[in-house]
């Protein structure tokens, strides 16, 4: 279990609200706002959505896969978006965010909660 992590020579204690949440408010949230019945729009990133919009969700593009798959990793065709492997899981479209990618350390802290089991906290 991911309890904190190093950022910039500091350590912070791991949260999904505290470290994903914001990140995904303030990169994806303007596209993915909840407001339509298809993607973009359908998918949820703002701050107090994310979570219930990513985790035990099914997949629009990848289906059966989930978005996230607490525990699971690479059953998680959420992390295989933001890294660009969507394709070779059967997914469509362009790697998210498409205007610049996540740092590779966010993606691997993305990828540790969600090999933690996903908490929503």
């Amino acid at each position: 279990q991911v309890d904190s992590l190093v950022h910039l020579g500091k350590q912070y204690a791991f949260t999904f609200s505290g470290v994903i949440e914001p990140e995904l408010d303030n990169t994806c949230g303007g596209c993915h706002n909840g407001s339509g019945g298809s993607l973009p729009g359908s998918m949820d990133l703002t701050t107090g959505n994310a979570y219930s919009s990513l985790v035990g969700i099914l997949s629009q593009q990848a289906p059966p896969m989930r978005r996230v798959e607490p525990n699971l990793s690479a059953q998680s065709y959420f992390l295989h978006k933001i890294n660009g492997t969507h394709g070779s899981v059967g997914g469509s479209g362009t790697q998210m965010p498409p205007a610049s990618s996540f740092s590779s350390q966010l993606r691997q802290d993305i990828e540790d909660w969600i090999n933690s089991g996903a908490p929503n906290n």
